[in-house]
Order: C-alpha cells, then structure tokens, then sequence
C-alpha cells in the first residue's frame, strides 16, 4: 500500500491531521483496506525529506454500515508531499 501512494489519491480525514488511503483488496474481493497515515517534514539532520507514520491499516467490508467513512476532500499525494515538505497550507475545494 505505501509503495502505490505516489500515484494514489489520498482524503483527509475529518480530524484534518490525518490522511486515509483506501483500496479494495482483491481476495477476497468484498473487503477494502484502509491505511490512515500522517505526513511530517523529516528533521533537518534526517538523511530524507518527509516522514510518513502509519496510523492504523485495517480491513472492513465493503458496504457495511458501521464502517462508512465521510470523505469530503480528496488530494493527490505527491501534492500532499510537497506541500508538506514547503510547510505550504493544503487548500480544499468547498463541499
């Protein structure tokens, strides 16, 4: 799931610190996975730019109820990561 993040788009969730990757697993096909992660410019004595901690990554089945998630803003991830690597504030559409 980490590896597919450069090309994945991301929701933020609505504590707004957090972010929510979601894909559907393919065996078996009725489950999603969903990581919920954060995004933290790396200290300046770090050999990398950005730190990325996993929150918490589990499966739910799609459809159910009790798992909806409110998904109201939704940004690519390379966005994210520059904008958090230039301490630049993200900028939702209105919903």
């Amino acid at each position: 799931m980490v590896a597919a993040l450069p090309t994945a788009k991301v929701h933020q969730t609505p504590e707004r610190r957090n972010y929510l990757y979601a894909t559907a697993l393919i065996e078996p096909p009725e489950l999603e996975y969903r990581m919920f992660f954060t995004v933290r410019r790396a200290p300046v004595e770090a050999r990398h730019h950005l730190d990325l901690f996993v929150e918490s990554a589990y499966a739910v089945e799609i459809g159910d109820p009790k798992a909806r998630l409110k998904r109201p803003n939704t940004v690519r991830f390379q966005v994210l990561a520059l904008k958090t690597y230039r301490n630049e504030p993200l900028r939702f559409a209105p919903r």
